[in-house]
């Protein structure tokens, strides 16, 4: 049982039972015996046979036709010539894009790591360095996944994109003046002085986004007010907001 499933693997990756035996520590008797179906490996076995081949153990056990390339990702099946052929296509636009940008995670594996550095960039115990080179990495993460969701576009700007995420910083508790200007120096960006965005375009885009005319309104009164007034009715801004929108985390 399954011995089909090895040997067409073994078609695929140009290797012999002997190579698998000697990779996995699975005997050559057993490899044998499977066969001529006398023994089917149990599944510790299978399972080991599966990662050197780079499959699932259901795709091993014939559960599934469907297996993730290990580089690109991309789901298919090697039985249908027309997904072999969608996968080589996809491969290509993948090695193309790690040509140009460098190595690219999975999908998986870069969205957790934006939303990790997203979180340690919101973590008001670190300090500012710690909180810039948080972002650093954000920014980085969050620009491979607009590759991986562009289909590996080898076009996508990485200026362009830190400049649509820095500009789009809300100043808040989170997130005071002096670290957004610091993260928009070390991005040769004026700093944020009287307005809240410099950029007409950005601005409109945070409105729709965010909904908050209110924040904006005081951003745009900030210039008339005393500095004491400014923070005590932002403050009382950011509490009113935090107690009507609980899970959300103001401030970036």
């Amino acid at each position: 049982m399954y011995y089909d499933r090895f040997t067409k693997l073994c078609e695929m990756n140009n290797v012999k039972p002997g190579a698998v035996s000697k990779g996995t520590g699975v005997s050559t008797a057993t490899l044998t015996s499977w066969k001529q179906g006398k023994y089917t490996p149990k599944p510790d076995k299978l399972q080991k046979i599966a990662d050197f081949f780079g499959v699932s153990l259901d795709f091993m056990m014939e559960k599934t036709d469907f297996m993730y390339c290990p580089d690109c990702g991309f789901a298919y099946s090697p039985f249908s010539e027309a997904d072999a052929k969608a996968h080589s296509d996809f491969h290509n636009r993948y090695e193309n894009a790690v040509s140009v940008y460098g190595k690219i995670p999975s999908e998986d594996a870069t969205r957790e790591a934006r939303d990790s550095f997203i979180k340690q960039f919101r973590d008001t115990s670190k300090s500012n360095s710690e909180r810039i080179e948080a972002y650093e990495q954000f920014l980085q993460y969050d620009f491979l996944l607009d590759v991986i969701k562009s289909g590996f576009s080898p076009t996508i700007d990485k200026e362009k994109h830190d400049y649509r995420e820095i500009s789009a910083l809300r100043i808040g508790y989170r997130t005071p003046e002096t670290l957004i200007n610091a993260i928009r120096k070390k991005h040769n960006l004026s700093p944020i002085e009287d307005g809240y965005y410099e950029n007409p375009e950005i601005a409109e885009w945070v409105q729709e986004t965010f909904e908050d005319p209110d924040m904006h309104f005081l951003y745009k009164m900030k210039q008339k007010m005393t500095p004491e007034r400014f923070k005590k009715h932002l403050e009382f801004m950011e509490d009113s907001y935090k107690l009507e929108n609980p899970n959300d985390d103001f401030g970036c």
